[in-house]
């Protein structure tokens, strides 16, 4: 397709001015390089890409033309991304850090802006490891060096910044302070223009509404906060899907219903599963198994899926209303216990009791002990994990 067609055009770049010493045909050489390495990486081919970017670092890490090194950044902040992709975060993080100790010091608007990109994407690949109080310390780092700067890109980054922090105190039992720093995000982006800070804010929102959803059951500031973000970025899809579910829980049914006919853009596990909302809120149970089924064909994973939290709270509802054992008795009817058996294990600890989950195999019975916990949060003291926010937080590679 198009893409090889541009690895092509990439490669006769190569092979007529690879040797070339003129700065201009040097930098167009270098532009080679990155660009073939991000269509490689885009296409999967995260082990040629690598091998490309490696490239560049060969050519070029010693340069002194700003161009240049701008070029060895991206190289290094997208190679960051590609060894994500292949599960090697020791060498991730080590390209990170590489970008930061070659141009920390630097002033040029450009290199700022992939300092602060891999100082993000670092932070989130430390909390995917388990290392949260690692991830907040670089969060901090980021607000430390770039939370005045003008440069939309580095506004961008303390803006993410600041929203996985966010996310990150939530994941170590925070609340408070968690919402404290998504509040953060609003005051000082609220009224900027820029897209990508705009998105920015509208996640700050969604994780709040959220945590105060799902973990606090505080159905009236949930509403409120999705509503602030929508006078904010009045197009979000999430903020309107996660509205819709307040609306669906609170019974206001006939709202959410005209919330739910704006979401053509949405993806379709996520208006499957709020349109089993809806005809649940109606105790519609044909069409809520309906609509249900057809998400879970599609499939949900509880570790990545950003609509796994509308399942459970579909789950609640369904008990809320005295559905839950004929949604038992539904999983199991239709295949569904076995396909996802710590959801229909916790379900069923959900509807009567913990010590139904010794009823379990034990390779069932310990992810389903992490569910129920987050079907169940104001049961006990102890934080359950928390909402996510729609998926896990992207990297962010550069071109």
């Amino acid at each position: 397709g198009r893409a090889e067609e541009a690895i092509t055009v990439y490669d006769d770049v190569l092979d007529r001015f690879a040797a070339a010493t003129e700065p201009a045909l040097r930098e167009q050489v270098a532009n080679a390089l990155v660009n073939k390495g991000n269509t490689l990486r885009q296409l999967g081919r995260a082990e040629e890409a690598i091998a490309v970017y490696d490239d560049v670092l060969d050519r070029f890490a010693a340069a002194t033309e700003p161009a240049l090194r701008e070029r060895v950044a991206l190289a290094l902040v997208n190679k960051g991304v590609a060894l994500e992709y292949l599960g090697r975060a020791k060498e991730e993080i080590a390209a990170y850090d590489d970008v930061v100790d070659r141009f920390a010091a630097a002033t040029e608007p450009a290199l700022r802006e992939q300092v602060a990109n891999a100082l993000v994407n670092k932070g989130i690949t430390l909390k995917y490891l388990g290392r949260a109080e690692e991830s907040i310390a670089v969060y901090d780092d980021v607000l430390d060096r770039f939370a005045t700067a003008m440069e939309p890109n580095s506004r961008e980054a303390v803006a993410r910044a600041l929203v996985n922090k966010g996310d990150t105190l939530l994941s170590l039992g925070h609340a408070e302070e968690a919402i404290a720093v998504w509040d953060d995000v609003v005051d000082r982006f609220a009224a900027t223009t820029e897209p990508a800070v705009r998105e920015q804010v509208a996640g700050a929102l969604v994780s709040k509404g959220n945590c105060l959803f799902d973990l606090a059951g505080d159905l009236a500031a949930a509403e409120a906060t999705y509503r602030r973000g929508l006078e904010i970025v009045s197009d979000d899809l999430f903020l309107k899907a996660n509205l819709a579910w307040v609306l669906v829980v609170g019974g206001r049914i006939e709202a959410a219903r005209e919330i739910f006919e704006q979401l053509d853009g949405l993806d379709p596990v996520g208006r499957d599963l709020l349109r089993a909302g809806l005809a649940l809120g109606r105790d519609n149970l044909g069409d809520a198994f309906e609509a249900l089924r057809a998400a879970l064909d599609t499939g949900l994973d509880s570790a990545t899926s950003p609509f796994f939290d509308d399942l459970l709270r579909l789950l609640r509802l369904a008990a809320g209303r005295g559905h839950g054992e004929r949604m038992l008795a539904w999983w199991r009817t239709e295949g569904l216990a076995e396909r996802y058996a710590p959801i229909h294990a916790a379900f069923t600890a959900f509807l009567k009791g913990e010590r139904f989950l010794l009823d379990f195999a034990p390779e069932i019975r310990q992810p389903a002990e992490m569910l129920l916990r987050r079907l169940a949060p104001r049961r006990e003291a102890a934080p359950p994990p928390p909402p996510k926010r729609r998926g896990r937080p992207r990297k962010r590679p550069m071109s």
